[in-house]
């Protein structure tokens, strides 16, 4: 199992991924929907997605959650990215990602067990939810 991270924006995502306790930077996808849908369709049904809470967030994590086990929605300053020395976009993605991985989900806060799909699940998360994943997925 994976863990991505995406700082999200109006035109375009700096993705990251957190795997095997490495976090490495992606680069970025733009925000369109048929871009979204071809990362989407190069994800893991058991990888997990962490977004950074924007307008066009909750519409990311729609076309994204049809392909992964679970998707949620933070706020920046819940996870302690807006009071970051350093703020980028590529380090905003990569501690998404580390938040989100398995070795630190027990202080991370996201929601980790099961098929869960709402981000209202945790104290850090923006409400929000994502539909099931597609069973038919391509």
């Amino acid at each position: 199992m994976r863990a991505i991270g995406m700082d999200v924006h109006r035109d375009f995502c700096e993705v990251a991924i957190a795997h095997d306790g490495a976090v490495r930077s992606v680069g970025k996808i733009k925000t369109e929907p048929r871009e979204l849908e071809l990362f989407a369709v190069s994800l893991a049904p058991d990888d997990r997605v962490a977004l950074e809470v924007s307008g066009n967030a909750a519409e990311i994590a729609r076309i994204i959650g049809l392909y992964v086990a679970q998707v949620v929605i933070v706020s920046p300053h819940d996870t302690g990215i807006s009071r970051a020395r350093a703020k980028t976009d590529r380090l905003d993605a990569r501690t998404l990602a580390r938040l989100l991985a398995p070795a630190s989900s027990t202080r991370s806060g996201f929601p980790t067990s099961g098929r869960a799909r709402c981000a209202a699940d945790s104290p850090s998360a923006a409400s929000s939810c994502v539909p099931e994943r597609r069973s038919d997925r391509p």
